[in-house]
């Protein structure tokens, strides 16, 4: 009997043994299994995060083509201005100069401003 039960035990061990072995392969094949999604989603991560970061730098530098528009119509308009205050003083001088003076009213020829 005592052989019977060493047969039995030792069976039942090769059993377990086996049931083990089974185990670990399904363990290792699922950690593989997901450490090349791991993988795959940091390339993925890595990907976006320079594709945010270029979209950024394009960003920063729209906003400065924006500010420098916004500057030169700014300059602009003022140039402009200017022009037109010129245009009224030269109207106010040839008014006060042609009250009896009888002033020539070529100095009225408008300058172009550069821009």
């Amino acid at each position: 009997m005592s052989g019977n039960l060493q047969e039995d035990s030792l069976r039942q061990s090769e059993s377990r043994v086996k049931e083990l072995e089974d185990e670990k392969n399904r363990l290792q094949k699922t950690y593989t299994a997901q450490n090349t999604q791991l993988d795959k989603y940091k390339k993925l991560a890595d990907d976006r995060q320079s594709l945010a970061d270029s979209l950024d730098t394009q960003l920063t530098a729209l906003n400065k083509v924006r500010l420098t528009s916004l500057y030169t119509v700014d300059n602009f308009t003022l140039v402009k201005l200017f022009g037109i205050l010129d245009i009224q003083s030269k109207l106010v001088l040839y008014s006060i100069t042609s009250i009896g003076l009888g002033a020539d009213p070529g100095f009225l020829a408008v300058s172009t401003p550069v821009t």
